[in-house]
């Protein structure tokens, strides 16, 4: 239990040793890859595990599994993704800040179990503006899959998309390999406490292979939406 808002900071703080490296994926779409991003992972963990996820399509957003989603001060954060994201993206253009969208941010973890029959879906993207970020919360002797990019038709920021073609006959199954039009071009391996930061129009999906998680051990992944 937090007694104050500066326990709350505190439990959430970022590790002053991070590292960030910048990946190009495909042609000029790049993605940033941060590791040790949090100071205490391991609670933040523990609270992820703890708390019960909904299934709830609303909020869990067409995801394969639940999403914890509860309200915490993540405020703080914001100067740190904007200086991340400014100097990944931006650099002589316009300048980023999340500043409002993080006074609205959740503590929003993807938590999938079941593994073994993931539901039909073909890669998606979060959004034509702004940008996702995905925190690895899983131990790294549990960690496999990650996050992986494609382009469906030659483009991996597709300006309209789902298109005619993308029905359940065209596409069953999760696709996660290459598979007629889409193409995979970059997996972004899962790593404990690694975060990802990626423009939402890019086509991604969460790599998971067949039978790599369960409910004694979940797939485990923060997001913010920026």
């Amino acid at each position: 239990m937090f007694k104050n808002s500066q326990e709350e900071i505190n439990f959430f703080a970022v590790n002053e040793n991070l590292t960030c490296s910048v990946k190009n994926i495909y042609k000029d779409y790049k993605i940033g890859i941060v590791d040790n991003f949090y100071k205490n992972p391991k609670q933040i963990q523990k609270l992820a595990l703890e708390i019960p996820p909904t299934f709830k399509k609303n909020i869990a957003s067409g995801i394969p599994g639940g999403r914890v989603a509860v309200s915490y001060n993540f405020d703080f954060l914001a100067p740190i993704f904007n200086q991340l994201i400014n100097d990944i993206y931006m650099q002589d253009t316009i300048i980023f800040n999340c500043q409002e969208q993080m006074e609205h941010a959740t503590f929003c973890v993807n938590v999938t179990s079941q593994t073994e029959s993931l539901p039909n879906k073909v890669p998606h993207i979060d959004g034509m503006e702004g940008f996702a970020v995905g925190i690895f919360l899983n131990d790294d002797k549990d960690c496999i899959g990650g996050t992986s990019f494609y382009t469906y038709k030659k483009n991996i920021a597709p300006t309209t998309y789902p298109d005619g073609d993308l029905s359940i006959e065209n596409y069953p199954g999760y696709i996660m390999e290459d598979y007629k039009d889409f193409k995979k071009v970059y997996l972004a391996e899962m790593k404990f406490n690694r975060m990802i930061i990626y423009p939402k129009k890019l086509l991604h999906t969460a790599y998971i292979p067949d039978n790599s998680f369960d409910c004694e051990t979940p797939r485990l992944i923060q997001m913010f939406f920026i």
